[in-house]
């Protein structure tokens, strides 16, 4: 199985300390925290296909920077374009606990990135006549430029979109709502999707946490899945959205019925996030992503296998 991609890469990096003993009479002290550096946002979605055996084709922006070789060697399938920095999320961690969080955004102030930042550029690299080598795709809009009008993607997405490949795409609440018509399913959450309404798609799931995942076919209602345990929380979050189109996007590749494909998601998604943070996604065992909190450094390549 083989499935593209498109939409904003970014680096994630969790800091993580824990308060200790001293001796300097300070009220607290914290160990060093100590950086671990994860796949985030499309790349995170590709990342999480890749951990369950399916072929993945990138197309994203990165920069010239060593977060950008960091991401650009973990793939081995992948049409990037160069730009001057790589859209990260810093998020710093104390017990556990996330207390602060930083994203550093590469397109800059609105409507200033394409002018130094030539996203459109990999789009290219989309096949302009066979897209059906694809046995689905996703659009993966963190609303960093990848997808905005101004990279030139609307043809691209149209003609990906009418070619009948099945179709994914998960939003974002700062992004677009006019791009989607005709898609297979959309994924927002219910804060994405109470600002973004239904997106012309033919079925939306819209996640809502721990309560469950509702199933539409254009804006009628067709099924609603709680998952085991509702009402019970989990501190890892991070990844969740992405987890849940990664597996929706297998399951609708699949030819899966879009309700069964919906819990399953749910269910995959619910796994996804009560795992250690950087551990495998335990779908396929023979493509298990490491994360051993090496620094951040070209030259080391990913190791499947």
């Amino acid at each position: 199985m083989r499935i593209g991609i498109l939409g904003d890469a970014i680096l994630d990096i969790d800091l993580h300390s824990t308060p200790r003993a001293n001796d300097e009479g300070a009220k607290q002290c914290f160990t060093a925290a100590r950086p671990r550096y994860h796949a985030g946002g499309a790349a995170n979605v590709a990342q999480i296909l890749m951990d369950m055996g399916v072929q993945v084709t990138l197309f994203a922006a990165v920069g010239r920077d060593a977060a950008g070789e960091w991401l650009e060697e973990w793939y081995s399938t992948t049409v990037l374009v160069r730009q001057r920095v790589t859209n990260q999320c810093v998020r710093t961690y104390c017990n556990d606990t996330l207390v602060f969080r930083q994203d550093i955004d590469a397109s800059g102030e609105p409507g200033q990135w394409l002018k130094r930042y030539p996203y459109h550029e990999c789009l290219y690299g989309i096949p302009p006549t066979n897209v059906e080598m694809f046995d689905g795709f996703v659009f993966s809009d963190y609303a960093k430029g990848m997808l905005s009008a101004e990279s030139g993607c609307d043809e691209v997405v149209r003609r990906i979109i009418a070619s009948g490949v099945p179709t994914v795409v998960d939003p974002h609440i700062k992004g677009r709502s006019d791009l989607w018509a005709g898609a297979t399913v959309a994924t927002p959450n219910i804060l994405e999707h109470e600002t973004l309404g239904f997106l012309g798609t033919q079925w939306t799931t819209v996640t809502r946490g721990n309560i469950g995942v509702g199933v539409y076919q254009g804006d009628d209602a067709l099924d609603f899945h709680r998952p085991a345990g509702a009402g019970s929380s989990h501190p890892q979050i991070v990844g969740a959205g992405d987890a849940f189109t990664a597996a929706m996007a297998k399951e609708v590749a699949l030819g899966a019925d879009i309700s069964v494909a919906a819990r399953r998601a749910m269910e995959f998604a619910s796994a996804y996030v009560c795992r250690e943070r950087g551990a495998p996604s335990g779908i396929a065992e023979g493509h298990n992503r490491r994360d051993d909190g090496r620094r951040l450094e070209p030259g080391r390549k990913r190791q499947v296998g």
